[in-house]
């Protein structure tokens, strides 16, 4: 025990864990198959290459994996490697299992990520309070028993910016700025190359050394443009995923249907990967990473850009009002869930976090930040203003591309940023409570 309370951080990672565990057995009984909290498995998910495929031809299907980027189907590849003679749907029932238990360690870790951050600037007390909060919200719940790369998207985005909030304060901290800037890339296709632009123009604001800033800038950008080289070269795509027109498409209300007659760039032989010619996974739902729906995807841009030039002002306003109600929705309330619609707690938490509390609390937890910032004078008022607003560029990025680019699901899209959030609001709204008097000395 006092080995535990020498490690805060181990204590609150076996805590986080031990709760997460315990809510998982608790409704063990009401789970389909005693195994999905949540109805989909991570093969029904569009953007998923089959775990058969991944099984088969491991390599191949992550090089010739176009509809995503490859980091989550590495880790189902990884998992269906120690079943060898697992097949069809037991296949894919151990890779599931295999993945809750490893979200299981990924939900610690952000746990471990917010106390950390937290506990540096508020103190033990007040992250051990963090804590407790942060293990009663739904959100975090919900997206730990979610068999997509939502949950390990977020942890990496908390990762992302208490890194780069090091980094900018002049910390030792390029390298692991660099690290995690890779993983998002190589996770979600929300980080383009246009985040490497974002990512530049917060560096300057900060005023982050020239020489500096490119030691992190420059090998992302390596890695950026190696990796979109062998997606043009092998698809004819700039981007890492080919889903990004049927997303357009849907942030304005429409569906494209990849019907448009277009000219094709040269793409790779189809026979080079059977992920690249099976119609269906191992449940029969729709390959989205065959060549048939990367020719489609072509057309569907050539849709999306004729939507783009009948759109008027007054109806792109509705569309964006549109999708901020989506967004602002409980993050929770995506779909149903076997462990979230039990729990008791769970509708205060959701009205607090969505709709116009939590702009509410955003509004004020900005407030309480420029209060304090205005509060400096000469040098470290602009010094703080710029850091601040440095930092805030690459959130306003991500929550404007999940906004504009998605209508129906922007809600599982916020929770990217829901656990940088939290503790943001802690850290903000903690400077509104009465300052605690010190100790009387002995």
């Amino acid at each position: 025990m006092n080995r535990l309370r020498g490690h805060p951080r181990l204590t609150v990672f076996l805590i986080a864990l031990a709760w997460i565990f315990s809510l998982e057995e608790r409704f063990r009984n009401q789970a389909a198959e005693h195994l999905y909290f949540h109805p989909w498995t991570s093969e029904y998910m569009m953007q998923t290459v089959s775990v058969g495929d991944l099984r088969l031809e491991p390599f191949k299907s992550l090089w010739y994996n176009h509809i995503q980027p490859p980091v989550f189907d590495a880790i189902r590849a990884s998992l269906a490697a120690f079943y060898p003679n697992a097949n069809g749907e037991a296949l894919m029932r151990r890779v599931d299992a295999g993945l809750y238990g490893l979200w299981m360690l990924v939900y610690a870790a952000t746990v471990v990520l917010a106390f950390s951050w937290v506990r540096r600037l508020c103190g033990p007390r007040s992250a051990a309070l963090a804590v407790l909060v942060f293990l009663l919200l739904p959100g975090p719940v919900f997206y730990a028993t979610f068999l997509d790369s939502t949950l390990l998207s977020s942890t990496l985005i908390l990762w992302f910016f208490h890194a780069f909030w090091r980094f900018g304060r002049g910390e030792g901290a390029g390298r692991e700025l660099v690290l995690v800037s890779v993983i998002l890339f190589f996770t979600r296709s929300v980080f383009q190359w246009p985040f490497l632009i974002v990512l530049g123009v917060s560096l300057w604001l900060m005023a982050v050394p020239r020489a500096r800033a490119m030691r992190v800038l420059l090998p992302i950008s390596v890695v950026m443009i190696a990796f979109l080289a062998k997606q043009y070269a092998l698809f004819g795509l700039t981007t890492t995923s080919s889903f990004g027109p049927d997303s357009f498409c849907k942030g304005l209300s429409e569906y494209c249907h990849g019907t448009a007659q277009v000219d094709l760039p040269k793409t790779t032989d189809r026979f080079n990967a059977f992920v690249l010619r099976r119609a269906e996974k191992l449940n029969g739902e729709y390959n989205y990473n065959q060549e048939a729906f990367l020719k489609r995807s072509f057309s569907q841009m050539e849709e999306y850009k004729a939507l783009l030039r009948r759109l008027t002002p007054r109806r792109a306003v509705e569309l964006l009002k549109i999708n901020l109600d989506f967004y602002l929705r409980p993050t929770s309330r995506h779909s149903s869930h076997v462990i979230v619609d039990r729990l008791a707690w769970r509708e205060p938490f959701e009205f607090l976090l969505s709709g116009w509390r939590f702009i509410v609390l955003l509004i004020l937890s900005t407030a309480v930040w420029l209060r304090a910032r205005l509060r400096e004078t000469g040098g470290a008022r602009r010094r703080g203003l710029l850091h601040g607003l440095g930092l805030a560029l690459p959130a306003l990025y991500i929550a404007a591309v999940t906004i504009v680019f998605e209508s129906g699901e922007n809600m599982r899209y916020r929770f990217f940023l829901e656990p940088t959030l939290f503790v943001f609001f802690w850290i903000s709204l903690s400077a509104l409570l009465p300052a605690r008097p010190p100790k009387a000395a002995a």
